[in-house]
C-alpha cells in the first residue's frame, strides 16, 4: 500500500469520528437548550401557580379590609386584581417581566401556554371555581358596606344584625375559613404534581444531555488517537525513509562528487519511486558532465577567435563613426542655411502682403476720392445754378423797388397837400394836419429802407457774378482732378498687380524651403538613426568582445569544475 492511500484512509476515518463527534456535541447543545427551557417552564409555571394563590389570599385581605374601614382604596385595590386576573386591563408591574408584566393577559390562558397537564388544568378549574364563589361572597360584604344597607345574595342576615355586623360576619365566620381552606387544597395538589411532572421531565431530559455528552467526547478521544497514529504513520513511514535519502544525496553532494555512487531503493512506495528517479538523474547527469568536459575546450577555442573579430569590428564601426558624425554637422549646417532662406522668404511674403494691403487701400481711398470729386462737381454746378437764380431774382426785386419807390414818393406829395389844405383850415384841420404829418414821415420812411434794400441788392448780384465765376472755376478744376484720379487709380491697380506677383514668387519659395527642409530633416533624421544603430553595435561589439573573454575565462572555470567530478560510466 502507498503511503498516500494509507493517508487518505487515516484521514477519511479521523474526518468521519470528527463529524460524528462534532454532530453528537451539536445534539447534545439542542438538548441542552431544550433542558434550559424545561427549567425556565418549570419556574414560571410554580411563579403562576404561586400567583394564583397570593392573589387569592391578597383578596381575602382587600375584602376584610375594606369591610372593616370602607375606604375606597381597598374596594379599587380588590376589583383591579380581579379584573387583570380576568384580563379585562393590564397586568401589574410588579409580576415576573415573563409573565407579560404591564400587557393585558387571562391568568388562565398564560397557564395554558406553561403547558399545563389535564389533571393539573381541572385542579386549577376546580380552585377557579371555588375562588369564583369567594369572590361572590366577598362582593356581597364589601356592596353591603358601600351601600349601608344588607345587598341580597347567598347570605341574609340574622335577626336583629345590622349591615355591619353582617358584612363582617360572612367574611370572618367558619363558613369563609372552609371555602378558603377548600381552594388552597387543589392549589396545593397542583403545585405538588407541577413539581412532581417537571422535575420528571427535567430528569430525563438531563440522562439525555450526559448520554450525549458522553457518546461525543469518547469520539473526539478516538479522533485524537487516529491523529497520533497519523503522526506515527507519517514518521515510520515517510521521515526515516525521506532522512536516509537524505543522508545519501548529502554523501554524493559533500564527498569526492562520485557520480558512480547511487541511491539504496528499498519498498515500492512513493519514496522508492522518488529514490529511483534521483538515481536516474545522477546517471543523466554523469553523461551531461562527460559531454560538456569534450564541448568545453572547442568553446575557449571559439571564444578567442570571437574575441579577436569583435575587436576588428569595434575598429572599423569607431571609423564609420567619424564619418557619420562628420555628414550630421553638414547636414545641420544645410538645414539651418535653408531654415534662414525659408525664413526671408516667408518675411518677404508678409512684407508683399501689407505693401498689398496698403495699395489695395489707396485704391479704395482713390475710388472714394473720384467719386466724392464726382459729386462736389455737381454740387458747385446746382449751387452756380442757385446763385444764377438769385441774380435773376434781385433784378425782379430791384423792378418791384422801383414801384413801391414810385408810390412813396406819391404818398409823400399827397401828405405834403393834405398839412397845406390842413394849415387853411385852421383849427378844424389840426388833427388831419397830424395825420398827413404821420403819413410823410412814413413815405419817407419807406424811401429811406427801400434804398437800403437796393443797395443791398445791388452788393448781392455783384457777390453773385462772383461767386458764379469762383464756381467755375472750381468745376474746371474739379473736372481735371478726376482725370488724375483715374490715372492714379490705374496706377494703384498695376502696383497691386506686381505686388500679387512676387508674394505668389515668394510664397513658392517658402514652400519650397519648407519641403528642402522637410527632406532634409528626414535625411539628418535618418542619419542620426544610422548613427545610434552603429553606436549600438560598437556597443554590441564590445559587449561581444567583453563576452567572449568572459566566455574564454568560464570555459576554464567550468573545465576546471568538471574535473571535480568522478564520471566515470557506471551501471544504473
Amino acid at each position: 500500500m502507498t503511503i498516500k492511500l494509507k493517508l487518505i484512509l487515516i484521514f477519511s476515518v479521523t474526518l468521519l469520528m470528527t463529524l460524528i463527534a462534532t454532530l453528537a456535541s451539536n445534539y447534545s447543545a439542542q438538548l441542552n437548550t431544550e433542558q434550559l427551557n424545561i427549567s425556565k417552564n418549570r419556574h414560571l409555571s410554580y411563579v403562576i401557580a404561586k400567583e394564583f394563590s397570593k392573589t387569592s389570599s391578597d383578596l381575602t385581605k382587600l375584602s376584610r379590609t375594606y369591610v372593616a374601614t370602607g375606604e375606597q382604596r381597598y374596594w379599587d385595590a380588590y376589583w383591579d386584581i380581579v379584573k387583570w386576573r380576568n384580563g379585562d386591563i393590564p397586568r401589574p408591574d410588579y409580576v415576573n417581566k415573563e409573565l407579560y408584566r404591564a400587557s393585558v393577559k387571562k391568568q388562565s390562558d398564560i397557564m395554558k401556554e406553561l403547558n399545563f397537564s389535564t389533571n393539573e388544568f381541572a385542579l386549577l378549574a376546580q380552585a377557579g371555581q371555588l375562588s369564583n364563589d369567594l369572590i361572590a361572597t366577598e362582593t356581597q360584604s364589601m356592596e353591603t358596606i358601600r351601600d349601608a344597607k344588607v345587598i341580597p345574595g347567598s347570605f341574609q342576615p340574622k335577626s336583629g344584625e345590622n349591615y355591619k355586623t353582617f358584612a363582617l360576619r360572612i367574611l370572618y365566620d367558619l363558613n369563609y375559613h372552609g371555602e378558603i381552606s377548600k381552594i388552597m387544597t387543589p392549589v396545593d395538589k397542583f403545585i405538588a404534581e407541577l413539581d412532581s411532572r417537571t422535575a420528571a421531565n427535567l430528569q430525563t431530559i438531563t440522562d439525555r444531555v450526559t448520554y450525549w455528552l458522553n457518546l461525543s467526547f469518547v469520539f473526539q478521544m478516538i479522533v485524537v488517537l487516529l491523529i497520533i497514529a497519523t503522526m506515527i504513520l507519517i514518521i515510520k513511514a515517510i521521515f526515516q525513509p525521506l532522512m536516509r535519502i537524505v543522508h545519501s544525496m548529502e554523501d554524493i553532494s559533500e564527498g569526492e562528487a562520485d557520480l558512480n555512487s547511487r541511491i539504496a531503493v528499498e519498498g515500492k512506495n512513493e519514496l522508492a519511486a522518488l529514490a529511483k528517479s534521483f538515481n536516474k538523474f545522477i546517471a543523466n547527469l554523469q553523461v551531461l558532465v562527460q559531454e560538456v568536459g569534450s564541448s568545453v575546450e572547442s568553446i575557449e577555442d571559439e571564444s578567442k577567435q570571437l574575441y579577436g573579430t569583435a575587436k576588428k569590428t569595434d575598429q572599423a564601426i569607431g571609423t564609420q563613426q567619424s564619418a557619420i558624425i562628420q555628414v550630421s554637422s553638414a547636414t545641420e549646417e544645410m538645414v539651418m542655411t535653408v531654415q534662414h532662406i525659408a525664413k526671408n522668404a516667408s518675411q518677404a511674403a508678409q512684407a508683399a502682403l501689407a505693401s498689398n494691403s496698403l495699395a489695395l487701400r489707396g485704391q479704395e481711398q482713390g475710388n472714394y476720392a473720384i467719386k466724392s470729386i464726382k459729386e462736389l462737381s455737381e454740387e458747385i454746378l446746382s449751387a452756380s445754378n442757385v446763385i444764377q437764380e438769385v441774380g435773376e431774382s434781385s433784378n425782379t426785386i430791384t423792378k418791384v423797388l422801383d414801384v413801391i419807390r414810385g408810390i412813396a414818393e406819391q404818398t409823400n406829395l399827397l401828405a405834403l397837400n393834405a398839412a397845406i389844405e390842413a394849415a387853411r383850415a385852421g383849427e378844424q384841420g389840426r388833427g388831419f394836419s397830424v395825420v398827413a404829418d404821420e403819413v410823410r414821415m412814413l413815405a419817407q420812411r419807406t424811401q429811406s429802407a427801400i434804398t437800403e434794400i437796393q443797395t443791398m441788392i445791388s452788393t448781392l448780384q455783384e457777390n453773385s457774378d462772383i461767386a458764379i465765376d469762383v464756381m467755375n472755376r472750381s468745376q474746371k478744376k474739379v473736372v481735371s482732378c478726376v482725370e488724375k484720379s483715374t490715372i492714379a487709380f490705374t496706377s494703384f491697380t498695376e502696383i497691386r498687380e506686381s505686388i500679387d506677383a512676387i508674394s505668389n514668387m515668394n510664397t513658392l519659395i517658402a514652400t519650397a524651403s519648407d519641403q528642402q527642409i522637410h527632406s532634409v530633416g528626414e535625411i539628418n533624421q535618418n542619419i542620426l538613426e544610422i548613427q545610434a544603430r552603429v553606436e549600438q553595435t560598437a556597443n554590441g561589439a564590445e559587449e561581444i568582445a567583453s563576452s567572449s573573454d568572459s566566455l574564454a575565462k568560464l570555459s576554464g572555470q567550468l573545465s576546471s569544475t568538471i574535473g571535480l567530478f568522478q564520471s566515470k560510466k557506471a551501471a544504473c
